[in-house]
């Protein structure tokens, strides 16, 4: 055994190396990150400060915002139909695997909701819960109806058939009822 003891002393003695190797670059690291906030924030009281660099800062913000809206126009509504397919490939995911399990849609739905409640509740002393995490959690078989929560939130200055959701997915409601029973 002591001839086991220089070889227990040396990986002890690695291991200091690489905590005391780690401890250096943590304090590197805490001296360039807090030397570089305190040049940002010394940059952004300067521009603050100078009229003609904040007029050429909110310039050059409003070329971006014209130079980049064309883009994210086009962009919008293929993002917009990807959701769509999104909710619609999960509504056939949670349909098809309600059945896999012999329960229907409707069943899986209160189970996701009851869990939902459990997990709310057990968070709720330490986290604010967001709003319709209820009905996103449950949103199997209404997966392309707008919660009320996003609605409300919609400006007033919409119209009510702007605040419906497309008939599209409309459509993609009935195919999951028409899921539910065929099986």
């Amino acid at each position: 055994t002591t001839a086991q003891l220089p070889k227990a002393f040396e990986s002890v003695g690695k291991v200091l190396k690489r905590i005391q190797g780690l401890i250096k670059r943590v304090f590197f690291f805490t001296i360039i990150t807090k030397t570089l906030r305190g040049l940002k924030e010394g940059l952004f009281g300067i521009i603050s400060q100078n009229s003609a660099l904040q007029s050429s800062l909110n310039q050059i913000k409003g070329n971006l915002l014209t130079a980049f809206a064309p883009i994210w126009q086009t962009i919008l509504p293929w993002l917009q139909t990807f959701m769509n397919v999104l909710a619609k490939v999960t509504a056939y995911v949670a349909a098809f695997i309600s059945m896999l399990m012999g329960k229907s849609v409707k069943a899986s739905q209160a189970a996701a909701k009851a869990l939902q409640q459990q997990a709310t509740a057990a968070e709720s002393a330490t986290a604010v819960k967001p709003a319709c995490a209820v009905e996103s959690a449950c949103a199997v078989e209404s997966a392309c109806a707008v919660p009320s929560c996003v609605v409300s939130a919609l400006p007033s200055s919409l119209s009510a058939a702007q605040r419906r959701p497309p008939a599209e997915l409309m459509s993609s409601k009935r195919e999951i009822k028409r899921i539910e029973y065929d099986r």
